[in-house]
């Protein structure tokens, strides 16, 4: 390889990298500017209670989401102790019997 290919190919991989880093940082900007776009169009054509509703309904959207999830994990967790209880108590009902082949 000559030294002007290794230089190509460096400069190459270096503008992959600048592309690269370009792309992650428009992607995690993407929504900030979205939004900002967004609320800008409601409030200059004065629909700020539109805004309003539209914000309620897309974060009560994603409230019921996440209550679902906690409703899920909690109704395991309320299974599993329901079934420890059970067993725990099917167990005591061994006690007596233990103490009488003790004796």
């Amino acid at each position: 390889m000559t030294k002007n290919d290794k230089e190509f190919k460096r400069n190459r991989q270096i503008l992959a990298k600048q592309d690269y880093n370009k792309a992650k940082y428009e992607k995690y900007n993407i929504k900030n500017r979205f939004n900002s776009a967004e609320k800008k169009y409601f409030v200059e054509h004065d629909k700020q209670p539109e805004y309003n509703k539209l914000l309620k309904s897309r974060y009560l959207k994603e409230a019921k989401k996440i209550t679902k999830k906690w409703k899920k994990l909690f109704d395991d967790k309320l299974g599993d102790l329901d079934d420890l209880i059970k067993y725990y108590d099917s167990q005591f009902n061994y006690i007596p019997q233990m103490k009488d082949i003790m004796n």
